[in-house]
C-alpha cells in the first residue's frame, strides 16, 4: 500500500497536515486574544477610546482577531473531510454554523479595522470642525450595537457548529472521542458567555476566565493531532 492510497484522491496527507497545522495556529490566535487585551487599559470614556487606535498590542489584537476564523474555519473543513461518509449530516450542517460564526466574526473585525479604526477614530482624532466630529461620534458610539449583534450572530453559530460536530465525532474512540467531549464543552463555554452577555443567567466570571483559556487552546492542539494523517486512518468525502 502506497503512503497515500489510505487518502481520498482529492484529500491527501498535505491537505490534512495543512488543515492539522491551521488548527495549531489557531491555538496561538486564541491565546492572543485571550490575553493580548490585558496588556491595554479597557477604555474609559470616548476620548480613551480614540486613542486605542494608536496602541500597538490593540493594533496587533484585532489583526490576530481578523486571522482567526479563517485558520478555525480550515481546520473545521479537515473535519468535514474526515467525518463526512460516517456522519454527513451533522458535518456538513455543522460545517454551515462555523461558516455563519466565521463570516460574522471576520466581518465584525473587518469593520472594527477599517470603518472604527481607520475611518471613524482617526477621523474624529483629527478633525477641528465640531459638526464633523459630532457626526464621527455619533458613529463611534452606534457602533457598539452594530458589534454586540454580530457578537450574538456569531456566538449562536459557534454553539450549533460545536454542537453538531460533538454529535459527528461521538461515534469514535480514543482521540477522536475526547475530540468530541472538546466540541461539547466549547458549546457549553460559549452558551455561558451568550447568556451572560445577553441577559441570561451568568455564571461567576472568574470561572469562565479560567476555563475559556484552558480548554479552547489545548482542544485546538489536540484537533491538529487529531487531523494529522495517520497511514491507515479513514478519510472520505
Amino acid at each position: 500500500m502506497s503512503p497515500k492510497s489510505y487518502m481520498h484522491p482529492g484529500f491527501g496527507p498535505d491537505f490534512f497536515k495543512a488543515v492539522a497545522v491551521c488548527s495549531g495556529l489557531s491555538a496561538l490566535t486564541t491565546l492572543g486574544l485571550i490575553f493580548l487585551p490585558r496588556t491595554y487599559a479597557a477604555p474609559a470614556g470616548l476620548e480613551e477610546e480614540v486613542a486605542l487606535r494608536l496602541n500597538g498590542f490593540y493594533q496587533l489584537r484585532s489583526l490576530v482577531y481578523y486571522v482567526h476564523p479563517f485558520l478555525v474555519l480550515t481546520a473545521a473543513w479537515g473535519v468535514v473531510a474526515r467525518k463526512f461518509r460516517e456522519s454527513t449530516g451533522a458535518v456538513t450542517t455543522g460545517f454551515l454554523f462555523f461558516g455563519c460564526w466565521g463570516f460574522a466574526e471576520a466581518l465584525q473585525q473587518a469593520l472594527s479595522l477599517v470603518a472604527l479604526n481607520l475611518n471613524w477614530r482617526e477621523g474624529y482624532a483629527r478633525t477641528a470642525d465640531e459638526a464633523t466630529r459630532e457626526m464621527f461620534r455619533t458613529h463611534l458610539l452606534g457602533f457598539e450595537a452594530v458589534w454586540d449583534a454580530l457578537y450574538l450572530l456569531l456566538l449562536t453559530g459557534f454553539a450549533m457548529a460545536h454542537i453538531l460536530y460533538g454529535i459527528a465525532t461521538w461515534p469514535g474512540s480514543g482521540l477522536e472521542r475526547v475530540i468530541s467531549w472538546g466540541f461539547f464543552l466549547g458549546a457549553g463555554l460559549t452558551l455561558l458567555i451568550l447568556s451572560a452577555n445577553f441577559g441570561g443567567p451568568a455564571v461567576p466570571r472568574g470561572l469562565t476566565m479560567w476555563l475559556y483559556p484552558t480548554i479552547q487552546p489545548l482542544f485546538r492542539v489536540l484537533l491538529g493531532i487529531w487531523l494529522w494523517p495517520q497511514k491507515g486512518a479513514k478519510t472520505y468525502l
